[in-house]
């Protein structure tokens, strides 16, 4: 927790309102790869008992909604349904995790140019007992270390947690699992 504090702090208000958005798009990340993952095993079993498609009430609507006349063509369908959420599950992780990736390295930019700006603000007297190649080598490599050692395996542990914590899906019971239907 104090990490996360002083990484806060180091963040300017802008950067922190954009962390926020990236929680947020981790968030739909993780909702939406738990419904990529969570519907394959539905349509597994649809497609291990065709039956089940009169006799789920949910599929049963769609297939007359929809006109169906052949379980084959709904079967289908459905496979393209699962395969459609699997891909945006995947397009927008892989927007998510660019989204990651750019901020951390943005910050990695914004916090040297602050530091050197800080460096700059010194009088000049200060300059007199350092040599320039050890200022700027001091910036780019602490600053490279803070993004490395403590922004980014903290981005990607939320990252990741969201997904593990994401709420269930809503099919499930505690005694019947997501890919059972009655």
């Amino acid at each position: 927790m104090n990490l996360l504090k002083k990484i806060l702090a180091l963040l300017s208000p802008p950067e922190r309102r954009r962390a926020y958005g990236l929680l947020g798009m981790i968030l739909v990340m993780a909702f939406l790869d738990v419904v990529g993952v969570a519907s394959i095993m539905p349509f597994m079993a649809v497609l291990a008992d065709p039956a089940q498609v009169q006799a789920n009430p949910w599929l049963a609507a769609t297939y007359a909604r929809l006109g169906f006349t052949n379980p084959e063509s709904f079967l289908f369908f459905l496979g393209l349904g699962v395969f459609a959420a699997l891909v945006l599950s995947i397009g927008f992780k892989a927007l998510t995790t660019w989204a990651l990736l750019h901020f951390t390295q943005m910050r990695n930019y914004s916090l040297g140019q602050r530091l050197v700006a800080g460096y700059l603000r010194q009088p000049y007297e200060w300059f007199l007992n350092r040599h320039s190649a050890d200022l700027g080598k001091t910036v780019l490599s602490e600053v490279q270390l803070v993004i490395s050692t403590a922004l980014m395996p903290l981005m990607q542990a939320l990252a990741q947690g969201a997904v593990v914590i994401a709420p269930r899906w809503p099919c499930c019971s505690r005694r019947t699992p997501c890919w059972r239907w009655r």
